[in-house]
C-alpha cells in the first residue's frame, strides 16, 4: 500500500450484538483494505461513537479515514471504494428509515435534503420517490448507517463527537447523537455529502428494503398507480424520464407486446419493467434484455459469472423473474435471433461509443413493428458519440433530460406518466 492510499479504520458501535448480516458486509468490505474493525458495545450509543472516535485519533496519522457503519445496516461489498470515489471528507450512503410525522409513520431516505435550489428547508425525503440516479450532492443531515470520514473532520471538531440531547421529561425535541454530530460539523466548516446510489439494508426484524411499500397509505406493489421500488436497491443507472417512458409504454402497450433492451448491467431497468409489467396484470408483454454479462468491462475486477448472478439475483428478489428474458450475447448480433417487425419498444444502452450505437440502430431497425419506440439514455455531453449517432440517425427524437425517445412512423408524441 502506497503512502498516500487510504488507511481506513472500520467501526460498527453495537447495543449489543450486531446482526450477523451486517457484521458479515462489513467484515467483506473491510477485508478489501486491510481495514481493522472495532466494535466497542453494551454502551450508551454516543459513548460508544466517541469511544470509536477516541481510538481512531488515538493512533494518529496512521490512519486516514474512520468508516461508521451501524450494527443493523449491511453494506454493499464496494461500499468503501464507492464512498472514497466521492472525494469529499464527510460522506454518506442510504437506507431505508422509518419516521413518525403528525403521529403517522413514514418510510424515508436517512439524509435530510433541501427541496430545490431555492426551497433551502430541509426534509427527509420519501423513500420511495428518493432520486437515487443523480451525482452526490450535500445534505443538511444524515443517519448513521453507512458514513466515511476523513480524520480532519474529527480533528476539527473536538470532543465530544457526539452527543445526545433528550429534550424535555416528554421527549419532545430530542436530538439523536448523529444529528447533533452533523450540525458539529456543519458549525466546523465541512459540508455533509451523499452518495445516493450507496443503497444499504437496514434491517430490524426484516430487513426494511423488504417493506418499502407500507411507508405510503394505500400502496401495494399491485396497485395500477404505484412505482417499482425494489429495483432500486440495485446497482445501476435508470433516469426518471426513461422510467416515465417505460411505465408510459407498459401502461398503452398494444396485446403481445414486444420489449427489448440492449445493456441489462445488474438489472436495474429489467426489475423496473417487470414489476411494471407484474403490478399492471399484463402477462402478455414480454420483455428481453440482451447483455454479453461481460462485467469487466463496466466495473473493473468483476467477472462475467458474478455478473449474470448477480443479475438472476436480483431478478428473483424482485419477484419479477418470470417476466423477463434474457439473452447472452453481443447487442448487434442478437438481433438475427429476432423475426423482422416484431419489437414494440427497444431501449439502446449497451455501447455508448458513435459506433456502438450506429450499430445497434441499423441491427435492429428491421425488427421494429410499425409505431414502434426506440429509445435510450445518455444522450449528454459526456457521451458525444450517442448525441451524433442519435442526432444523425433521428434529427427528430424527442430529448427528455439525457433520454431520448421515436416514435417510428408517427408523429404522436411517445406516452409517458408523470
Amino acid at each position: 500500500m502506497s503512502d498516500d492510499a487510504p488507511r481506513i479504520v472500520c467501526a460498527m458501535p453495537c447495543r449489543t450484538v450486531p446482526n450477523p448480516r451486517a457484521f458479515k458486509a462489513l467484515q467483506i468490505a473491510a477485508a478489501k483494505h486491510g481495514a481493522p474493525i472495532d466494535t466497542p458495545a453494551r454502551e450508551p450509543r454516543e459513548r460508544n461513537r466517541n469511544n470509536c472516535v477516541a481510538q481512531f485519533l488515538g493512533h494518529g496519522d496512521k490512519f486516514t479515514h474512520l468508516l461508521f457503519v451501524d450494527d443493523d445496516t449491511a453494506i454493499p461489498p464496494d461500499a468503501i471504494e464507492r464512498l472514497l470515489a466521492v472525494d469529499k471528507p464527510f460522506v454518506t450512503g442510504i437506507q431505508p428509515l422509518y419516521l413518525a410525522f403528525d403521529g403517522v409513520d413514514h418510510m424515508v431516505a436517512n439524509v435530510m435534503q433541501f427541496p430545490t435550489e431555492t426551497d433551502r428547508t430541509p426534509h427527509w425525503p420519501d423513500w420511495l420517490t428518493f432520486e437515487s440516479d443523480r451525482d452526490p450532492f450535500p445534505v443538511f443531515h444524515c443517519g448513521f448507517g453507512c458514513v466515511l470520514l476523513e480524520r480532519r473532520v474529527l480533528e476539527s471538531t473536538g470532543f465530544p463527537w457526539f452527543k445526545e440531547d433528550y429534550g424535555d421529561v416528554q421527549g419532545r425535541n430530542n436530538i439523536t447523537e448523529d444529528i447533533w454530530f452533523c450540525d458539529h460539523v456543519r458549525r466546523a466548516g465541512f459540508d455533509i455529502w451523499c452518495r445516493p446510489d450507496l443503497i444499504c439494508s437496514h434491517y430490524k426484524t426484516v430487513d426494511l428494503l423488504d417493506i418499502v411499500p407500507r411507508s405510503r397509505v394505500n400502496w401495494s406493489p399491485t396497485e395500477s398507480n404505484g412505482q417499482p421500488w425494489r429495483y432500486r436497491s440495485i446497482r445501476g443507472w435508470l433516469p426518471n424520464d426513461a422510467q416515465r417512458l417505460i411505465a408510459g409504454f407498459v401502461k398503452s402497450a398494444p396485446p403481445e407486446a414486444l420489449m427489448v433492451e440492449l445493456g441489462a448491467f445488474h438489472g436495474r431497468s429489467a426489475c423496473y419493467a417487470g414489476e411494471l409489467i407484474k403490478a399492471s396484470g399484463r402477462d402478455d408483454i414480454r420483455f428481453v434484455t440482451v447483455d454479453l454479462f461481460d462485467g469487466c468491462k463496466v466495473v473493473p475486477g468483476e467477472a462475467r459469472k458474478d455478473m449474470r448472478n448477480q443479475f438472476e439475483a436480483n431478478l428473483l428478489r424482485a419477484g419479477v423473474r418470470d417476466y423477463v428474458d434474457a439473452t447472452v450475447g453481443d447487442s448487434a448480433d442478437s438481433a438475427a435471433q429476432f423475426a423482422n417487425g416484431i419489437v414494440d419498444f427497444l431501449y439502446i444502452d449497451a455501447g455508448h461509443t458513435y459506433a456502438d450505437v450506429i450499430r445497434d440502430i441499423d441491427a435492429w431497425l428491421p425488427k421494429m413493428a410499425p409505431g414502434g419506440i426506440i429509445a435510450g439514455d445518455d444522450y449528454s455531453p459526456k457521451f458525444e458519440g450517442v448525441i451524433k449517432a442519435i442526432d444523425e440517425k433521428f434529427p427528430e427524437a424527442e430529448i427528455n433530460g439525457i433520454t431520448w425517445a421515436v416514435r417510428l412512423g408517427v408523429e404522436a408524441p411517445c406516452e409517458t406518466v408523470a
